[in-house]
């Protein structure tokens, strides 16, 4: 009778373990609720990418350096005065470059991170905490419709535009001095920017 009743709890205990097994693999294979597809292409596009001064020349290469002009401390009385207003832009060119709607040129802030003042969402001063650099002062950059880039957002796109074949697509930009403190102090100036051009 031992035998047989520690038979009976072995059993018992190994039925209800299988049991177990079979609900806990029912429970994995459950019916879905529903289904993602992911739609995308991949294309042989890529466009000349000029930039420079609008004043002045254009280079194809695609890191370039926008001159501007020397501001006076006097431009700045209060806190987000801006001086030395100055054009430049980003041009796509090129036979590989194809016709389209939804052209645009992206900056990231992750991308940007190190030369974005997350306080103020301007470029930073990368002068200012060197021998010689302007103190109090940023950069700030405008669209071609006249919105600022603000870089406290992820990412910062310019407004779109529809390529025309064999014609080129330019966007232009302006960047000013901005001051954020309202004594300015003198010095150099640099700022950097990294970009993407977005594809249709």
């Amino acid at each position: 009778m031992k035998l047989s009743s520690v038979f009976n709890r072995k059993t018992l205990l190994s039925t209800i373990l299988v049991s177990g097994g079979i609900l806990s693999n029912m429970s994995i294979a459950a019916v879905p609720d529903g289904k993602i597809s992911f739609i995308g292409s991949i294309r042989d596009a890529t466009c000349i990418i000029e930039g420079g001064n609008t004043e002045g020349g254009a280079t194809t290469k695609n890191n370039f350096t926008v001159n501007m002009p020397v501001a006076n401390v006097a431009d700045f009385r209060k806190i987000n005065d801006r001086a030395g207003s100055t054009s430049f832009f980003i041009r796509l060119k090129g036979e590989n470059c194809l016709a389209g709607e939804g052209y645009a040129i992206k900056f990231e802030s992750l991308n940007n991170a190190e030369f974005i003042d997350t306080a103020t969402g301007y470029l930073r001063n990368m002068k200012e905490d060197g021998n010689g650099g302007a103190k109090g002062v940023q950069l700030v950059i405008t669209d071609e419709v006249d919105n600022d880039f603000y870089f406290k957002k992820s990412e910062n796109i310019s407004p779109k535009k529809t390529r025309v074949e064999n014609q080129d697509t330019q966007f232009d930009f302006t960047v000013n001095y901005i001051s954020i403190k309202e004594n300015v102090a003198p010095g150099a100036v640099e700022g950097n920017l990294l970009y993407s051009v977005v594809y249709p």
